[in-house]
């Protein structure tokens, strides 16, 4: 009879010990998936600072990007950084916007291309880029914003090449709207 005992004792125990040690490697999964995004939001704050460090130093420098070429797998999205120092005398509003103007397919041959006739490449790959609002800065301020790429599962390989413009007053494209600053280039390579 002790025996009999014995064996459900010693389970129960087991058991005990399995879900301490199932809940003490649960609190360690936490911990190292916590750290990692809270690494992301400091790796993203230093490329926010570096752009800002990059205006900074250049006191005629009026419109920055942060990388101007990056891969994206399809079905992805990435983030480019890109700062503004308004260097006017006083205080105005603002505005980014993002078009793509030519992409070309792994063999050279063109998917869209803007220069040409029917180019076509706001329906290929003008709904890619999503640019966040409005930006108010005072005189010499400087900030940084995002300019979002989000590659469709159905694009086909190749690279896009976008212009991204800021303006001020109003919306680009807009009347009464100002360009600051010369058009950049982004370059995304869909895989």
């Amino acid at each position: 009879m002790k025996k009999a005992m014995e064996l459900p004792a010693n389970f129960l125990v087991l058991l005990i010990l399995g879900l301490i040690m199932f809940a003490a490697a649960m609190t360690i999964a936490y911990k190292v998936f916590k750290g990692a995004e809270n690494l992301q939001k400091s790796l993203d704050q230093q490329t926010r600072k570096q752009i800002e460090n990059r205006l900074i130093l250049d006191p005629s420098g009026k419109v920055l990007l942060g990388i101007a070429s990056k891969e994206i797998q399809r079905g992805k999205n990435d983030v480019f950084g890109i700062g503004i120092r308004n260097l006017e005398s006083e205080e105005k509003t603002f505005y980014v916007s993002g078009s793509c103007n030519l992409a070309i397919a792994e063999d050279g041959k063109a998917i869209c291309d803007e220069n040409r006739v029917g180019g076509d490449c706001a329906n290929v790959c003008g709904k890619w880029i999503l640019t966040i609002g409005s930006h108010k800065l005072n005189s010499k301020d400087i900030r940084v914003t995002e300019v979002h790429i989000n590659v469709p599962k159905n694009a086909a390989d190749g690279e896009y090449w976008f212009d991204v413009k800021v303006c001020y007053n109003n919306p680009c494209g807009v009347a009464g709207s100002i360009q600051y600053d010369n058009v950049k280039k982004l370059t995304v390579t869909v895989s």
